[in-house]
């Protein structure tokens, strides 16, 4: 995250070397954690605490989180507190609002959580009537709670992770007048493709309309950014995901024959993630180089498939 921590130090610098304190929406951290995200965010602010930096993550889901050694939880009962609480004491809290928002969450999928009763509705903080009625009802609501915690907390950069958490950043960015920046990770059309929802399309193009500054993870999504969302290319700015190479070594000990060829898919076996690709993308090789040995490491919806799509065409001796 370079870029990003590179800014923010200017930031302090113009402060006269004063600690940047950020307001940071998202809706994953670990230990709860369903793809990329959830990681990066946890990488993200153990480098800018490192810097000095302060932060406030807010985080939707009530339930008790055992968190990184950086972080200290601090309840969703806090979300209640009266605007002269006592502020958080270390460099990095987490608030979580009551909501059952979950990572790559659909309307469909929303809605089945909550006839199925695992989030019964309550009254909790936000809007009259408990949870909201749709996924993107529910969205809003998060976003009216994200500012109701803007109006009491001090800060100087409101940084929001993805399409769930810009009603929330827009909401603060309104109560406080500080500047907002979105974090893109995926957009809609790489999650759903060309017949994704509308309503999350819009709601991601007023997102980067509004942001003061747009972050992507890779120059593909800056050039969607800018091209089917009509975004000024002056405020998008590539910030590619950091990797701990040291981490992945102690942790698995890969070994390679000399001369061995592997490809590694390491990821979601879901749309979003192309492992279709991954595996015709196989076959063509194989077909040059037979001794290539193919990996597909994660899990998700699509793994079933491309299993079946495997053995279809002969690939498991080297899958």
């Amino acid at each position: 995250m370079t870029n990003e921590i590179d800014w923010l130090g200017t930031c302090g610098q113009e402060k006269g070397g004063a600690i940047v304190r950020i307001l940071m929406f998202g809706w994953e951290f670990p230990p709860r954690v369903s793809g990329g995200l959830g990681t990066a965010c946890e990488g993200m602010t153990r480098a800018l605490v490192q810097m000095g930096h302060e932060i406030v993550f807010v985080l939707p889901g009530s339930e008790r989180l055992e968190t990184a050694s950086h972080v200290r939880l601090v309840p969703s009962g806090t979300v209640d507190l009266p605007p002269d609480a006592p502020p958080a004491d270390p460099a990095l809290s987490i608030c979580a609002i009551d909501s059952p928002l979950r990572p790559y969450l659909n309307d469909t999928q929303y809605e089945t959580l909550m006839q199925g009763g695992a989030f019964p509705r309550n009254s909790y903080l936000a809007t009259p009537g408990g949870y909201g009625a749709t996924l993107l009802a529910e969205v809003v609501r998060y976003g009216q709670a994200g500012g109701e915690i803007a109006s009491r907390e001090t800060f100087d950069v409101i940084h929001g992770h993805d399409w769930m958490s810009i009603p929330a950043g827009l909401a603060a960015r309104q109560r406080s007048g500080r500047p907002f920046v979105l974090h893109i990770h995926a957009l809609e059309v790489d999650r759903s493709g060309e017949r994704g929802d509308r309503q999350i399309f819009d709601l991601e193009r007023q997102g980067m309309e509004e942001a003061d500054a747009v972050i992507v993870v890779s120059f593909y999504t800056r050039n969607a950014v800018i091209h089917r969302y009509r975004i000024d290319p002056g405020k998008v700015f590539v910030v590619h995901n950091a990797v701990r190479r040291s981490e992945g070594l102690t942790a698995y000990r890969p070994q390679k024959v000399a001369g061995e060829k592997i490809v590694l898919f390491l990821g979601r076996i879901t749309f979003q993630k192309g492992p279709d690709y991954f595996i015709e993308a196989a076959r063509l090789v194989l077909q040059e180089m037979p001794e290539t040995t193919f990996v597909m490491a994660g899990s998700g919806d699509m793994m079933p498939r491309m299993v079946e799509r495997g053995a279809e065409l002969g690939l498991g001796s080297r899958f």
